[in-house]
């Protein structure tokens, strides 16, 4: 009965992931000596969700209303970085934050849009085992997280 809600619960996770991963850029405005502009961000992402829920959920109903949390989500942190960015000279991103994000964001599609029969519960547990098993597999493998791979390194020595 919620396969029709499957886009609503999509477009709000995408856009909670965004400000899961740029969530630093607040904290380190919050904290500065510009933290009034965390206000004046706040008021855009207020301001931007109003117009875009009034555009979309016209057109689109609750996805409507979904996508316009996550486009405002998604435009308000690209601000906050290019705030960041232009005041301090700070840049929290680098490639391997690029590469991790590609991979997540495949990851995604993957599960989007490879499909099995199988009970609900024992699909959602086999794809979360597995492609938790093979993105941090692989995010291990590349190096992209040096605090993961010395943490890593830490319980292996700690353990074995």
């Amino acid at each position: 009965e919620y396969i029709p809600y499957k886009y609503v619960f999509l477009f709000l996770g995408i856009g909670l992931l965004i400000e899961m991963g740029t969530g630093v850029n607040t904290s380190i405005i919050s904290t500065s000596k510009k933290y009034k502009f965390n206000t004046y961000f706040n008021i855009t992402l207020a301001i931007l969700v109003i117009v875009l829920n009034y555009f979309l959920i016209k057109e689109l109903q609750l996805v409507g209303a979904a996508m316009a949390s996550m486009l405002a989500m998604t435009i308000v942190n690209f601000l906050r970085w290019y705030f960041l960015y232009r005041t301090f000279q700070l840049q929290p991103f680098n490639s391997k934050f690029l590469k991790a994000l590609i991979l997540a964001i495949t990851f995604i599609l993957l599960c989007h849009f490879v499909t099995y029969d199988a009970n609900p519960f024992l699909k959602l547990a086999l794809n979360f085992l597995s492609l938790t098993i093979i993105f941090w597999g692989l995010v291990v493998g590349l190096k992209l997280s040096e605090d993961v791979n010395k943490w890593l390194l830490k319980m292996k020595t700690k353990f074995f």
